[in-house]
């Protein structure tokens, strides 16, 4: 087993909540934060996700994913784990990344056909969520940033970036779901959801394009429109 190969984690940058929608939505690789396989002789050292590794192997091996029958669990008696350094509950894809990784190595049957494997690696990381898109495991299993439009998806083979966009880790992780309950909430009343559906939306769409093009001075004045707009409609989702 190749235990040097990392999986990264994801950034969603563009499309949070507006997805929804159907928005457009632009997802990509994080690798400051990334996991790998590795071994160690007390397995118990391992934690977060790692408690649930077991569980999920039997999951799999029910659903008949796992190539050579057991092979994760065998692997697991050895100590296997999943080396990572993303950090949980920041939607940085840290169940991703594990997801893809089992993909990678220990799942037979594996698909060429880019909407097939975002299903595939969805159903697998339904476990951890009860619910996925597939979009954070396929970002880290191509390792490479992936595109959703109207169209369909979009793997996107050259690297895009922006260097005055960063991250403030304001140091208190949450969950995601419970945000999602809220935003469809807020959207029952009409007119929010008007103004989600067609201000924001568009707003995102147009930061989706100047990001790929790399047009900075046009990406900092729709963001800061965005950013306007979050802190009057989202403040229940702010920290």
């Amino acid at each position: 087993m190749d235990t040097k190969k990392t999986y990264p984690g994801k950034l969603l940058l563009f499309g949070e909540y507006t997805v929804i929608h159907g928005s457009d939505a632009l997802a990509v690789p994080f690798p400051r934060f990334y996991g790998h396989w590795d071994y160690e002789e007390n397995a118990d050292k391992a934690k977060g996700l790692q408690m649930a590794l077991p569980d999920f192997a039997t999951y799999l091996i029910d659903k008949g994913w796992i190539k050579g029958g057991k092979a994760l669990q065998e692997e697991l008696k050895k100590g296997l784990f999943f080396n990572s350094n993303i950090p949980t509950g920041y939607g940085a894809g840290s169940s991703g990344a594990l997801v893809a990784a089992i993909y990678d190595v220990f799942i037979d049957g594996k698909t060429s056909d880019i909407q097939g494997l975002k299903n595939a690696l969805a159903k697998m990381e339904s476990f951890f969520h009860g619910n996925s898109s597939g979009l954070d495991p396929l970002v880290s299993y191509l390792n490479k940033s992936v595109s959703v439009n109207s169209e369909g998806l979009e793997i996107l083979d050259a690297s895009t970036s922006i260097s005055n966009i960063f991250l403030l880790d304001t140091g208190i992780p949450r969950s995601t779901a419970p945000l999602v309950k809220i935003y469809k909430e807020k959207c029952l009343e009409r007119t929010y959801l008007d103004k989600c559906q067609t201000e924001l939306t568009t707003l995102n769409d147009d930061a989706i394009s100047f990001y790929l093009a790399g047009k900075t001075k046009e990406l900092d004045g729709v963001f800061q429109k965005i950013s306007s707009f979050q802190f009057e409609y989202f403040k229940e989702m702010i920290p």
